[in-house]
């Protein structure tokens, strides 16, 4: 529990070093009409977004917590640190990491239509999150179950990396369901 919590709290962190305010709530830019601002820029758009967001120091402190808690439960389950399992760490976070901000995205495509809506329903979709990746889905099954790891990815920040990391999870390949 102490790792999931770790690795959820750790995806978060590194969402607001790496791609704060306007690029993680693209909603903003869209309802008020700065993405266009942005599309006439002479550098592509994911160099705008890659570089705007960015703020390792403000963000990059947060992160310490996460991985803290990370390396707490690491030692107390004794998990292996090899060269294998370090890639499927490394690989499941950043694939974590993508799946919030492709699903932030998503949403923040109703701005278009609906400016001030776009922007709620996106800070709430973030908050839903951040809130359901910290907790163990294992109880729930069925359509409720399925639902959380496609249609709303939450399973997808933490539960389901961190069961396959573990060894909790029975497929041998669960390790490839994020990424």
């Amino acid at each position: 529990m102490l790792f999931l919590v770790g690795c959820s709290t750790t995806v978060e962190r590194i969402l607001s070093a790496a791609f704060t305010h306007n690029v993680s709530h693209i909603s903003r830019r869209i309802g008020r009409g700065q993405f266009d601002h942005l599309l006439v820029h002479p550098q592509p758009l994911w160099l705008t977004l890659a570089t705007e967001g960015f703020a390792p120091i403000s963000g990059g402190f947060a992160l310490v917590t996460g991985i803290a808690i990370m390396s707490w439960a690491w030692t107390g389950l004794g998990l292996p640190l090899t060269l294998a399992w370090t890639g499927a760490f490394a690989v499941n976070l950043l694939s974590s990491v993508c799946v919030v901000l492709a699903t932030m995205f998503l949403w923040s495509v109703v701005a278009f239509w609906a400016p001030v809506a776009g922007e709620e329903i996106s800070m709430n979709v973030h908050d839903a999150l951040g809130s359901l990746g910290t907790f163990p889905l294992d109880g729930i099954g069925g359509a409720m179950g399925v639902g959380l790891v496609t249609v709303f990815p939450a399973g997808l920040v933490a539960w389901m990396p961190v069961r396959a990391l573990v060894g909790v999870s029975a497929e041998p390949w669960g390790f490839l369901l994020t990424p």
